[in-house]
């Protein structure tokens, strides 16, 4: 559980270095559908390419990979 606080809080920052860094650790939190959650979320008003494509590599890390892309 510990981890996945420290992925979503890191998610959630204001610089892209952290949120890249978030998103790669939600790859690996044993909550997955709830890191699944949080990279929708994130997905959804995100901008950055690069983290676009690091959202849909998690994504289907996490186990989705019918909604990844779009």
């Amino acid at each position: 559980m510990e981890a996945f606080i420290v992925a979503r809080r890191l998610c959630a920052s204001d610089t892209l270095a952290e949120r890249l860094r978030g998103v790669d650790l939600m790859r690996s939190v044993a909550e997955k559908d709830r890191a699944r959650l949080v990279l929708r979320y994130l997905r959804a008003s995100e901008t950055d390419e690069t983290l676009l494509w690091a959202i849909d590599g998690a994504l289907a890390a996490c186990g989705e990979v019918e909604d990844v892309g779009r």
